[in-house]
């Protein structure tokens, strides 16, 4: 999916996000017997060590807490261990979804003379518009596949700036050909020359 957020364009894929969770849920189900053992063991072992530390501090209601937490882990089932688990990953995973950024910086063009130059300074981040927010001026072919629009005067450059929180592989084609290699774009992801 792909939405427009503060002149960024958002990517999120929540097909792969359930898929992940499937397989992750299919994990925890083929190891739940030694998972829920070590998991007990270890919480056990942090439950003992607050609770001495608690000791030391004379603090006996939080001790008592301690006890009653060791009790409640004892009664805790497998399953519930797991569902427990899973229901933590599920919010961990969910702050950390696939998703990516890419906003389009406003920048300097550089000399078309074959030299290698370093980035240019970023000047702000050019606006992004939707298409459907300019119906009366927008041709009808790009209505009908809709998108964003982005200003420019023909002396402005941009770059790209990509955000995301886990690692993602990202083509870039102009047209039908590879932004990266100028080469004709290739069906998935080719490692050389990387596209």
């Amino acid at each position: 999916m792909i939405h427009l957020d503060n002149d960024s364009l958002e990517f999120s894929f929540p097909q792969f996000d359930r898929e992940l969770s499937l397989k992750v849920r299919e994990f925890s189900e083929s190891r739940r017997e030694a998972f829920c053992s070590s998991f007990r063991q270890l919480a056990g072992q942090k439950i003992q060590e607050r609770r001495r530390a608690l000791h030391e501090r004379h603090s006996p209601d939080a001790a008592l807490a301690a006890d009653a937490a060791l009790e409640h882990l004892a009664s805790l089932g497998d399953h519930q261990i797991q569902e427990a688990w899973m229901e933590e990953w599920n919010e961990v995973a969910h702050g950390y979804q696939n998703r990516c950024s890419i906003s389009f910086q406003r920048t300097l063009r550089l000399p078309d003379d074959g030299k290698v130059y370093p980035l240019p300074a970023g000047l702000g981040v050019f606006p992004l518009r939707s298409v459907d927010q300019y119906a009366a001026t927008t041709p009808l072919h790009w209505l009908e596949k809709g998108g964003v629009l982005l200003p420019m005067y023909q002396a402005e450059a941009l770059w790209l700036s990509f955000d995301s929180e886990v690692p993602l592989a990202i083509k870039i084609t102009s047209g039908s050909v590879s932004a990266l290699t100028g080469e004709p774009d290739r069906q998935g992801l080719v490692r050389k020359p990387q596209n």
